[in-house]
């Protein structure tokens, strides 16, 4: 998993282009892809449903990373809205 990738994972989201991100995360996920479509339309409806809350989205923003030598790598963004932040981690297990 890159950073740049999880970027713009996230920018496809703040920007309301729902089938540009989650095409992505097929390609890279585990998942099978009939979950990945559920998980999209269950995403859809809540980050619409958030923005109605916390306004409109205003950018991504990397946190940090987390790495265990030899397991697994996470990283950390929030997407700011006007009224709130919201918080996505992206990870790998065994990725050298």
């Amino acid at each position: 998993i890159q950073k740049k990738y999880c970027q713009t994972i996230l920018e496809y989201l703040k920007k309301d282009q729902f089938p540009k991100a989650f095409s992505l995360l097929k390609k890279q996920w585990v998942v099978p892809a009939v979950d990945i479509e559920k998980f999209e339309i269950q995403t859809t409806k809540q980050l619409t449903s958030l923005k109605q809350v916390f306004g409109k989205p205003l950018h991504v923003k990397f946190i940090r990373e987390d790495e265990i030598p030899d397991v697994s790598l996470k990283y950390l963004y929030v997407i700011k809205y006007e009224k709130a932040l919201s918080k996505y981690s992206f990870g790998s297990l065994s990725y050298i």
